[in-house]
């Protein structure tokens, strides 16, 4: 059986696509033009992940916990950091208000400062 999960993002002129897809299971990450439909690009190791927008930067919190600050443009996506934040599954979307990233999994919610230092 064939089995796939994917969440995206609008961007300007593209769609940024997540998808896990069975029975590899390979974890694709992907951005696809929005007129034509073709790939422009791809980067392997994010899955079923929850993307949130904040100004000119992606927030990436993958089902396994692994939270991801990544730039998003037509010729590729860039990720500036990656930190393993929880050790169960997460598929709640992230939140963030003002300079603090709100984020859950089945057993606890955290708060973390992005402000600059």
């Amino acid at each position: 059986m064939f089995r796939k999960l994917a969440l995206g993002a609008v961007l300007v002129g593209l769609v940024a696509v997540l998808r896990k897809q069975a029975p590899d299971l390979a974890r694709y990450f992907r951005a696809l033009d929005v007129k034509t439909g073709e790939t422009r690009w791809q980067h392997r190791g994010f899955g079923r992940a929850s993307l949130l927008q904040a100004g000119s930067k992606t927030i990436i919190l993958d089902e396994d916990g692994d939270l991801a600050l990544a730039t998003m443009t037509p010729e590729g996506v860039t990720i500036h950091s990656e930190a393993k934040l929880f050790e169960t599954t997460a598929w709640t979307v992230p939140t963030l208000v003002g300079t603090t990233l709100y984020a859950r999994d089945r057993e606890k919610i955290v708060a973390l400062d992005l402000g600059a230092r």
